[in-house]
């Protein structure tokens, strides 16, 4: 629960919103561990706040600060916190770094993972995208439109090199590259 004099998010306690005549808001589909996050740095309890976070409760953060506009309230707690995972970037199973990146403003590393993804990125008999370790992409937390996107890379990519096999193969197929024998019918 939030207590409404807090004033997380302006337009939530607006007078002619629901919440404008609560005495607690609930945030039931948010993250207790992200929103208490927040809440430290929001109340300037800074010892309080993490020096350390996993990677789950990252995209967590991502997810809340995203939704409620709070990027420039952990700003300077990314660094810290983004750091020991910079190194999974590329990994197989972190491709929700991508999300990270769009949310926190990492445009280097938003441009090296979606070139990655772009490149690496596999669909399934029911055409799902999925990354190399076989994870549904429409399953983990990324930036809006961007599996889309990424499916219409990978299907220019995939006609571009049909292209290009053709200009190979279809010489070959036109002409008998087959020994004649003696006897044969041409």
């Amino acid at each position: 629960m939030l207590m409404k004099n807090l004033h997380l998010r302006k337009s939530m306690f607006a007078s002619n919103s629901t919440e404008a005549n609560e005495e607690e808001v609930a945030f039931p589909e948010d993250s207790v561990k992200a929103l208490n996050i927040v809440l430290r740095l929001a109340h300037l309890r800074y010892v309080q706040v993490p020096k350390i976070l996993k990677f789950s409760t990252l995209i967590e953060l991502a997810i809340l600060c995203d939704k409620y506009d709070l990027v420039s309230l952990v700003r300077p707690y990314l660094h810290d916190w983004c750091a020991p995972h910079s190194e999974q970037l590329c990994a197989v199973g972190y491709e929700e770094w991508l999300y990270l990146a769009w949310v926190f403003g990492y445009a280097t590393g938003f441009k090296k993972l979606a070139n990655m993804l772009a490149m690496q990125i596999r669909t399934n008999a029911e055409g799902h995208c999925l990354t190399t370790g076989g994870r549904g992409l429409d399953k983990l937390q990324m930036p809006p439109g961007i599996v889309d996107h990424l499916l219409s890379i990978r299907a220019s990519i995939v006609e571009r090199l049909h292209g290009v096999c053709c200009c190979y193969v279809n010489p070959i197929l036109a002409e008998s590259y087959v020994k004649p024998h003696p006897g044969d019918v041409k």
